[in-house]
């Protein structure tokens, strides 16, 4: 940073561009959280249709649709344009119906056999 201003930086100077640099990368870091929602948001719809086929895997799809919707709702906290976040808990929130749909069918079938 000195050879770019050709001077060298003062004490306070030097504080401040620390401070930034910390700031700099801790937002960038915590940018991330809107895409690991969208994976466990997508993991959740795809073990629901999978959970049909193999029933226990229901369970981790309920799993992933509530991480999809917590760290989702976190990620639109920070930022709230974040479309990636917006998509993770729109499908967690439609995996979590589509789970209490199969849940409701389930007890109707017993109900009936």
């Amino acid at each position: 940073m000195e050879k770019l201003i050709g001077r060298k930086l003062n004490i306070k100077e030097r504080i401040s561009f620390l401070i930034l640099k910390h700031n700099a990368t801790k937002k960038a870091k915590g940018s991330n959280k809107g895409s690991t929602a969208l994976a466990f948001g997508i993991s959740g719809v795809a073990l629901l249709i999978l959970g049909l086929f193999l029933y226990p895997l229901i369970l981790g799809a309920l799993v992933a649709a509530i991480v999809a919707v917590v760290l989702g709702s976190g990620a639109k906290k920070q930022n709230p344009s974040d479309k990636k976040a917006y998509t993770a808990v729109l499908l967690g929130w439609i995996t979590l119906g589509g789970i209490a749909l199969l849940a409701i069918l389930a007890v109707i079938a017993v109900a009936t056999w």
